[in-house]
């Protein structure tokens, strides 16, 4: 049992000592850290902390204690305080009290110890305990001073006296030992094996022993060793462990992270491309006569991983730690280096029993160490802070923002035996269906793959994917030339003619991440599946054919949504809403049901055989039918976590992962979903006295529809014997019943009547529905409230990015606020916004913090009906067929018979919209073309309508304090584009927009509030404390102002003049002025 006190000077330290981690009980101070925290990179352990204590408005915070324990030794917190953290931890039989403990410098010795007298006192009297051990940094020198008699070390394997290398004592050291004497506190420094002569645990600019360790002279019989770490960090103490002779045994689930074994792996670059292409010119190219398929892959890939190596972008290197790169991303090969010349020199320090001449290498390595990680880290995030700024390189600002929106969550919390019995119990061996000879031939599916095809596929795969078991990456068939080309086609073409896929195409690698829930437990987790290249390739070429096939054949029914070409999630719920609202709109009183089905695991339980018959019996080619079950009978997959491999587990049901056919092969599945239905003369919402709406899907999210309690009984008997007839099952607790009613209280439905499998679904006031909340009423507020609260959360991921990258370009705010915000609110607004687009400013405000008419700001208004205007022309372009054109033109026709405009009726609302913009001539001509056309003119008109709707509001404002007189034409101020740090441009924007009750001024560290109906509380003018009087007149800053603005303050400068700066030169003075009174007024105000 391994207990290790140290302080870490900064809790990043911590990140780059991996041997440490592995300790069972590691206690630290001087975390830095003002608010809990639990360190990414220790897993396996459970963290206490205390925090650390701001005294300052300006600089870090002081102290802060952190004990991170296993998480399989039962463990409780006992006492927290700013100065020590008790624990009490119990290994199998054996309980221990551990106090970790800080005592700084700068404080009254003898008062904390009357504290922690105090603690002792009542922790000695409540608790049983085997041992007690007191440990860390108490900034005491105790020297050679032993008062312990030497009987009470018979027989224990540390020394009755001690040995040591710092024999000063200072007045802080004898009182501690005093005290732990009269406590019964043995000091273990300078008496065990590895610590004599007593190593010195603090090297600043000296020698000192500070760190130390106590433990109750009753308990000392379980001591083993105590040993001081000479570890390369930055920080200038040095962990001191205490070894104990407690055992205990390891859970079984905790992950011991093996030693990394080298990864070989391909490392594209766009240099390596025509290194890699000489290659491929000069390599022999396989001959493929009389071979069998499976032969002439293993020939290619031993070829292409040969040329691969011979063109030096094949690598072999062992992977480094995963938690160095995430904490310290700065952290490169140069630290690396300069900390291995660091360890080297510590070592020789040790060896040398501490010379002089050692020591002072030992020095001349740490600054070189920590100058570089300085250097490093600060070119870093100058990088990332200039690629912000760069919007003109889209990939490289993506890239910065990537950095700091890492969720990754992998598993290092399951070992492998886990994965390993967790799918043993899922997947059993496969049985396997023997292909059938080939007697139905399509010309669509069968046909000899062509050049084109290939071209077209090799094109459209991404660059920088992670290769699948094989290790060949996309950019090395991208980079064929032609005769590699012409031996893949014939490859391909090959395994069309004799039917058989090579039997490691299927095979895949899975990483799990966990989704939330238990992390102990393997079923929280989903996988994202790795399969090599060349298997993506052909079942993209697949996928294209079976695409064609299903759209000639017009196999799919317009009600499924997923996965298809010119549809998505928008139109989904926007014929959702149409149904309803068209049933809705007649506000009789009736009732419409929806059922909300969820598939348990829908992908992974298709039934292969149910599949093949599915295809055989919509006449799909035997051929292309064969294919797929050679794939799917060879198809297998592995975990891999940590740098192991679980065992090859065989995909007996279920659809592939990690290429795209699979995602046809489900929809085309679930083709006869709704025409079940309409075999048992079930019927939808009727949509135009044509069509109707029974059932709505996108991939597997289901929708069933039903206008009485009897049709909702009777469809989901028909659910229930559609899942039984197809291996597919649904999960009760998921499965919800939505009623929706124009106004008024609902009928009970009766449990009988809302049964599945004999058991009653749960009613729901409230439906989520492809991420889009639906009302009762369908009228949008609850998908309004809805993604507003998912903007609100955007908005503060998106300014915590910001935040960290120490951004200060305003375009790079914007940017973001696009991206992350606006996407999120605007999610299938023209499905349920309309309605609602004057409704959605509060989260751009919430963003920005004020008006639009400061940040010169396009409304989001105005965003959104642009992104619903180009939805309608894309929706006009559309087949005739498509139910969202024809809940389209059936909304049309309605709002033609109707002069007002109708809550439920979504095309009056666009009229009035179409009427706001002077072009109400519009809605009587649907010509997409022409509303193309016409497409610029109307966002000018409605843009200068909000502009000015915004200057209306801005004149009848009256509460602002300062008047800045704007105009239509105006820009964003000069202090918001210019290149000053984000604090500056805050403290701007904050002066300038203070209202008339209150302004906040806040800096990084420090804020106040002015409170402008109130009498200034620092001065005896008698003048209210408004943002005029805070900058011109209180005299209490009068030598701030004196020394900032005197250059700036003339006989007729205001206020407001002063803050229309708009250079250098006044910008930076009205800062630093505003900064000093700031901390000025507080000082003032507390005192």
């Amino acid at each position: 049992m391994r207990i290790t006190f140290w302080n870490v000077h900064g809790l990043s330290n911590l990140s780059l000592c991996p041997h440490i981690h592995r300790h069972e009980v590691l206690a630290v101070c001087e975390t830095w850290c003002t608010n809990q925290i639990t360190p990414v990179y220790m897993p396996n352990h459970q963290s206490f902390c205390a925090a650390a204590v701001r005294e300052h408005q300006v600089g870090r915070p002081s102290g802060g204690l952190l004990m991170a324990i296993n998480r399989y030794l039962t463990s409780e917190i006992l006492e927290s305080s700013p100065w020590w953290l008790f624990n009490k931890v119990n290994a199998g039989d054996t309980t221990m009290i551990i106090g970790s403990v800080y005592f700084r410098k700068n404080l009254d010795l003898h008062y904390l110890l009357e504290l922690l007298q105090d603690t002792l006192d009542q922790i000695k009297a409540q608790q049983n305990y085997d041992i007690l051990v007191l440990g860390g940094d108490m900034n005491a020198k105790v020297g050679l001073v032993d008062i312990w008699p030497e009987e009470i070390f018979e027989g224990l394997t540390i020394n009755d006296r001690m040995s040591t290398t710092d024999s000063t004592v200072c007045e802080r050291g004898r009182k501690l030992i005093e005290f732990m004497a009269d406590n019964n506190f043995v000091l273990i420094n300078g008496r065990s094996l590895s610590d004599s002569p007593v190593q010195p645990t603090f090297d600043e600019r000296g020698t000192s022993i500070i760190d130390l360790i106590w433990v109750d002279a009753s308990c000392m019989h379980l001591i083993m060793d105590l040993e001081i770490l000479m570890e390369s960090t930055l920080s200038d103490h040095r962990p001191v462990c205490l070894t104990l002779n407690i055992p205990w045994k390891t859970h079984y689930d905790i992950i011991s992270v093996p030693p990394a074994k080298p990864v070989t792996k391909v490392k594209w670059s766009n240099e390596s491309k025509i290194e890699y292409q000489l290659q491929l010119l000069k390599a022999e190219i396989p001959n493929n006569n009389n071979l069998q398929t499976q032969q002439i892959y293993d020939l290619i890939h031993s070829a292409m991983i040969k040329v691969a190596d011979q063109a030096g972008i094949l690598v072999t290197k062992v992977p480094s730690l995963p938690h160095s790169c995430l904490i310290n991303p700065w952290f490169d090969i140069n630290c690396k280096m300069a900390k291995g010349n660091l360890r080297k020199a510590l070592r020789t320090y040790k060896a040398s029993h501490l010379s002089p001449i050692s020591k002072n290498n030992v020095a001349s390595c740490k600054k070189a160490y920590r100058d570089i990680c300085a250097t490093r880290k600060k070119s870093y995030y100058k990088d990332i802070k200039d690629a912000f700024a760069n919007l003109s390189n889209p990939a490289s600002f993506w890239a910065a923002v990537k950095k700091y929106t890492f969720k990754g969550s992998l598993s290092t919390t399951i070992s492998i035996s886990r994965w390993n019995t967790f799918y043993t119990n899922i997947y059993q061996p496969r049985y396997y269906v023997h292909a059938r000879p080939s007697t139905f031939y399509n010309e669509l599916l069968d046909s000899e793959i062509s050049h084109d095809e290939l071209e077209e596929v090799l094109c459209a795969l991404k660059h920088a994917k992670a290769a699948g078991p094989d290790l060949l990456t996309n950019e090395l068939f991208q980079n064929f030339t032609g005769s590699w080309r012409n031996l893949l086609r014939d490859l391909f073409n090959r395994i069309l003619e004799e039917e058989i896929v090579p039997n490691n195409w299927a095979n895949a690698l899975m990483t799990m991440i966990f989704k939330k829930g238990d992390k102990t437990d393997p079923a929280n987790y989903r996988g994202i599946a790795l399969v090599n290249a060349v298997t993506k390739i052909f079942t993209l070429i697949m996928k294209k054919r079976f695409v064609k096939w299903m759209d000639t054949e017009k196999i799919l029914p317009e009600s499924q949504l997923g996965f298809r070409k010119g549809r998505g999630c928008r139109d989904a719920v926007f014929i959702l809403h149409s149904a309803l609202q068209l049933q809705l709109r007649h506000n009789d009183g009736r009732e419409i049901f929806g059922i909300s089905v969820d598939f348990n695991r829908a992908f992974d339980s298709v039934p292969h055989p149910r599949l093949w018959q599915k295809l055989r019996d919509k006449n799909a080619s035997s051929k292309f039918i064969n294919v797929l079950i050679s794939l799917y009978e060879s198809a297998s997959f592995q975990v891999k976590t940590n740098g192991e491999l679980s065992d090859k587990f065989d995909v007996i049901r279920g659809v592939l992962q990690g290429e795209s056919l699979s995602a046809d092969l489900f929809i085309f599945f679930l083709w006869d979903f709704e025409q079940f239905f309409r075999n048992r003369g079930l019927i939808g919402l009727n949509i135009d006295g044509l069509n109707d709406l029974i059932t709505l899907l996108y991939a597997d999210d289901t929708l069933i529809l039903a206008h009485s309690h009897v049709d909702l009984s009777r469809k989901l008997k028909a659910l229930q014997d559609y899942c039984a007839a197809n291996g597919l099952g649904v999960n009760r607790s998921k499965t919800k019943i939505m009623i929706y009613k124009a106004a008024g209280r609902t009928r009970p439905i009766p449990e009988l009547l809302r049964s599945y499998n004999g058991h009653p679904l749960d009613i729901v006031n409230k439906l989520d529905f492809l991420g889009v909340k639906i009302s009762s009423s369908t009228l949008g507020l609850a998908a309004l409230n809805s993604a507003v609260l998912k903007a609100k959360s955007a908005t503060g991921i998106a300014i915590s990015i910001l935040s960290k990258a120490k951004c200060d370009s305003w375009d790079a705010y914007n940017k973001l606020y696009e991206s992350l915000v606006a996407s999120v609110l605007l999610y299938a607004f023209p499905a349920w916004g309309l309605r609602y687009r004057n409704s959605l400013e509060v989260t751009q405000c919430f963003f920005y913090k004020k008006i639009r008419l400061e940040f010169n700001l396009t409304p989001v208004a105005w965003k959104a009906m642009k992104l619903l205007w180009m939805w309608i022309i894309k929706k006009l372009r559309s087949e005739e067929s498509t139910l969202v054109k024809i809940c389209l033109h059936r909304t049309y026709n309605l709002a033609k018979e109707m002069q007002h405009v109708s809550k439920t009726n979504w095309a009056s609302q666009l009229r009035e919209f179409l009427s706001e913009c002077n072009h109400a001539e519009l809605f009587n001509n649907l010509d997409p073309d022409l509303w193309k056309a016409k497409t610029d003119d109307v966002f000018s008109r409605y843009r200068a309508v909000l502009r000015n709707e915004d200057f209306d509001a801005y004149r009848q404002y009256t509460s602002a304090q300062l008047s800045l007189h704007r105009t239509l034409q105006d820009r964003e101020p000069a202090y918001l584009v210019a290149n000053y740090s984000i604090s500056i441009k805050r403290i701007f924007a904050q002066l300038r927009l203070a209202n008339k009750f209150i302004c906040h001024l806040s800096l990084l560290n420090s804020s106040c509030k002015l409170y402008p109906a109130n009498m200034c509380p620092l001065c005896n003018m008698q003048e209210l404390d408004t943002i005029e009087h805070f900058m011109m007149r209180c005299p209490l800053f009068t030598p701030y102002r004196n020394h900032y603005l005197s250059q700036l303050i003339l006989n007729d400068t205001n206020v407001t003049t002063l803050l229309n700066a708009s250079s250098e030169r006044s910008i930076f003075p009205v800062y630093n002025y505003t900064r000093k009174c700031i901390l000025l007024r507080n000082w003032a105000l507390q005192h």
